[in-house]
């Protein structure tokens, strides 16, 4: 009667946390039983049979320390190299080492288990290599390892301390949904394709220092509860999209894109970027936040790989630029050189406290006279209006970009208000009054009663809301040139008197100026003093509204 060999090893489970009666149930090799239940001299037997660089095949084995160097031993020979090599659900229950290990073929430990120190030192992967699921429970030092294809931790678990640095990934690395609950160590780690921790945990210390992305790092969705630093790196793009910060970021980076959008931080969170274009709209801050534009190269990074928005391959790095606020909610965000000129902040919770430091840009207005926010260069190209002239084509307003929504006048007036009362607190009354200019712009089209908008219109005409001072003092002018034609028909009895003498009346009356002439009658009719009192109630408000103008520019 023929024996059945059993498909799984039907010992008992070695592994150090399983119950009695679990069975082992790793791949068997020898009548029915795995490597770890082997004999001594089966097990000899065995591993001499094994020709250099054969397959490994122990799914589900539990490997002692002297289990796996015996196996690597009779495999690679004096050279180190494996080739396929497959530990799903491996449990290695003693401190293991494969330093310098070269595996060329398919390398899985799928679900595998390091129960202590793990070191992959110096070890090249040049195939497909899969760790999704492992859990590595003590130190774990994958220091100058080379991944030269797909490399897969997705889900794993590093309960300790973790080292990466020097690390080389040729091709895209998927840590995503990984858990680093220590410290964390991808210093001088190099990404050639994207790099994702998308939901990664970090409990612990985590750094990046020096690591350079090739192209995209996804971060989105992770979790920071200790510190995550990335300083010195370089990337095409940095996506914290949806992370959860409870403890520290700090991120000193060269890249195109670095994208925070929808970001959930209690913790502080520190952006020192070059060329960046940065998006913090739906994010949450109820700790600081910091977005500082460095002037400067970053020391050691290399820019001319990364692919700037707008300038040439190996171009100079432009100037780091927010490009959305929208709906952020930030408690202490501070701006430090940084370009605001297309940054949307409709929807933005507690504009009022943000605070602009440095030289911080916004947009002009087609002749550039003034700062204003990119809704409401949106706002204005969207409004019916004649067709520019060719002249004009360079200048005119910019239309909002595909997707996104026109701010209407009345939403516009609030943060153009809000913008106001953050400069005036931080004592920069010159920007302060931009705003206010654009927030009076935006009241006079916002919809109001007729004889409000009549009201601000004049404001604006005569005087530019206190703001323009050529206009109060031309207003001045037309004005006493006006009361000097009124004068001259009807502001003295009998014939009309010459116009120079009206108009010489018109300044002493103005300016209280005792300039007299003979053709000009001493007595004036009611129109004349009339005009006169006009003279000295508006000349006085328009010299004190060109007065404020003046002082609002020059006001520190």
């Amino acid at each position: 009667m023929a024996t059945t060999i059993p498909t799984r090893c039907p010992k008992e489970s070695l592994r150090p946390s399983a119950s009695p009666e679990e069975l082992c149930g790793a791949a068997p090799v020898v009548d029915g039983h795995c490597l770890a239940h082997l004999s001594s001299d089966q097990l000899q037997a065995y591993l001499a049979n094994l020709a250099t660089g054969a397959d490994i095949h122990t799914r589900n084995v539990v490997f002692t320390s002297d289990l796996l160097q015996r196996l690597l031993r009779a495999v690679a020979g004096r050279s180190s190299e494996l080739g396929k090599a497959d530990f799903r659900g491996a449990t290695f229950s003693e401190r293991v080492s494969f330093r310098e290990a070269t595996f060329t073929g398919h390398t899985n430990f799928r679900g595998a288990t390091f129960c202590e120190d793990t070191d992959f030192g110096n070890v090249t992967f040049t195939g497909h290599t899969d760790f999704r699921g492992a859990t590595f429970t003590k130190d774990t030092d994958f220091g100058n390892v080379t991944f030269t294809g797909h490399t897969d931790f997705r889900g794993a678990t590093f309960t300790k301390d973790t080292n990466f640095s020097d690390a080389f990934f040729y091709e895209h690395a998927d840590f995503g949904g990984a858990t680093f609950t220590k410290d964390t160590n991808f210093s001088d780690v190099t990404f050639t394709e994207d790099a994702s921790f998308s939901s990664a945990a970090f409990t612990g210390h985590a750094s990046f220092r020096d690591a350079t992305f090739t192209k995209n790092a996804d971060f989105s969705g992770g979790r920071v509860e200790g510190r995550a630093e990335m300083v010195g790196c370089a990337a095409s793009g940095l996506v914290w999209a949806r992370a959860r910060i409870a403890g520290e970021l700090v991120v000193e980076a060269a890249a195109a894109r670095v994208d925070l959008s929808g970001v959930r931080a209690s913790g502080r969170v520190g952006l020192r970027l070059r060329g960046a274009r940065v998006d913090l709209s739906e994010a949450v801050f109820t700790g600081p936040v910091t977005v500082h534009g460095l002037q400067t190269a970053i020391a050691g990074v290399d820019e001319t790989t990364i692919a700037w928005e707008g300038t040439e391959p190996g171009g100079p790095a432009p100037r780091v630029k927010m490009v959305s606020l929208r709906n952020a909610d930030a408690e202490r965000l501070v701006l430090t050189d940084v370009d605001l000129s297309e940054c949307r902040f409709a929807g933005m919770q507690q504009l009022e406290k943000i605070t602009l430091d440095g030289r911080c840009r916004l947009a002009t207005d087609p002749r550039g006279t003034r700062q204003v926010l990119a809704e409401e260069h949106h706002w204005r190209a969207a409004r019916p209006r004649p067709r520019p002239r060719k002249t004009r084509l360079a200048t005119r307003w910019r239309a909002a970009p595909d997707g996104v929504a026109v701010v209407d006048a009345a939403r516009l007036e609030v943060l153009y208000r809000q913008l106001r009362k953050a400069l005036e607190d931080s004592k920069n009354e010159p920007g302060a009054a931009d705003f206010y200019y654009g927030e009076m712009q935006m009241r006079r089209h916002s919809g109001r009663g007729f004889a409000e908008r009549a009201l601000v219109w004049t404001y604006w005409l005569v005087a530019g809301y206190g703001l323009r001072a050529w206009r109060a003092i031309a207003a001045l002018a037309v004005l006493v040139a006006l009361v000097a034609v009124a004068v001259k028909y009807a502001g003295f009895p009998g014939e009309p008197v010459p116009y120079i003498d009206a108009l010489l009346y018109s300044l002493r009356s103005a300016f209280l100026i005792n300039v007299k002439s003979a053709h000009v009658p001493e007595t004036v009719t009611r129109w004349g003093e009339v005009f006169r009192i006009v003279l000295r109630i508006t000349v006085p408000l328009l010299l004190g509204l060109a007065g404020l103008a003046i002082r609002n520019r020059v006001k520190r």
